[in-house]
């Protein structure tokens, strides 16, 4: 009878262990709004979760991830967001049924079925909008 074999890794040090099951958080895409049970059960079958023996040190290293994690989340909604208003500008600018004399409660009615009016909120619409008006004046 031969029985599978399988491997464990061993991490050398506390820091190369810590760094893989931060891997692992990254791999499984855990949000930064995730609990620590949410966040348990997406890691729990990685070979990786089992890393750090102690579970405070696993919870402190979630909480290290969160916190990095959340920052890079805040970081690609800022530039999502500034990318969403440039296309919106571009689009209104380049629209041919955009004039000067449009209001935006016709805009609003025009555009807001499409995919660049609804990514932006509402009040930077308006700023855009105001903007695109007075360059296309």
């Amino acid at each position: 009878m031969v029985m599978k074999e399988e491997k464990l890794q061993e991490w050398g040090t506390k820091e190369e262990a810590k760094a893989a099951f931060k891997d692992a958080l990254r791999e499984k895409k855990v949000p930064a709004a995730s609990s620590w049970e949410q966040a348990m059960k997406m890691i729990v079958s990685d070979h990786r979760y089992s890393a750090l023996k102690k579970l405070s040190e696993k919870k402190q290293a979630y909480n290290e991830y969160k916190t990095q994690r959340g920052k890079e989340e805040k970081e690609e909604e800022r530039i999502r967001t500034k990318e969403n208003k440039e296309k919106l500008q571009k689009y209104l600018e380049t629209h041919p049924k955009m004039t000067s004399t449009v209001s935006y409660r016709a805009a609003d009615k025009m555009f807001n079925e499409t995919t660049e009016w609804k990514c932006v909120q509402e009040r930077d619409r308006k700023e855009i909008f105001e903007d695109v008006v007075f360059y296309l004046a």
